[in-house]
C-alpha cells in the first residue's frame, strides 16, 4: 500500500466518522425537539379538557342562578330533603 492510498484511506475514515458523528448529533436533537413537541401537545389537550369542563360547570352555574331553572334546582332540592 503507498503512502497516498494509506492518507487517502485515513482521509475517507475520518470523513465517514465525522458524517456518522454529526449525524447522530442531529438525530438527538430531533429527538430532543419530538420529545418536547410531544409534551407541549400533551399539555394543551389537558388544558382545552379542563377549558371544556369549566365551560359546561359555568354553563350549569348560569343556568341554576340566572332562574332560568329556579323550579327545577327546587325541586332538586325538594327531593334532596325528604329522602
Amino acid at each position: 500500500m503507498s503512502s497516498n492510498q494509506f492518507h487517502g484511506s485515513m482521509l475517507q475514515e475520518a470523513y465517514t466518522s465525522g458524517m456518522n458523528d454529526r449525524n447522530n448529533h442531529y438525530r438527538r436533537i430531533l429527538n430532543m425537539y419530538m420529545r418536547f413537541h410531544e409534551a407541549v401537545v400533551a399539555k394543551h389537550d389537558a388544558q382545552v379538557e379542563v377549558y371544556r369542563i369549566s365551560g359546561k360547570l359555568e354553563l350549569f352555574d348560569e343556568i341554576f342562578n340566572d332562574g332560568v331553572m329556579n323550579h327545577v334546582k327546587d325541586k332538586v332540592e325538594q327531593e334532596q330533603i325528604w329522602r
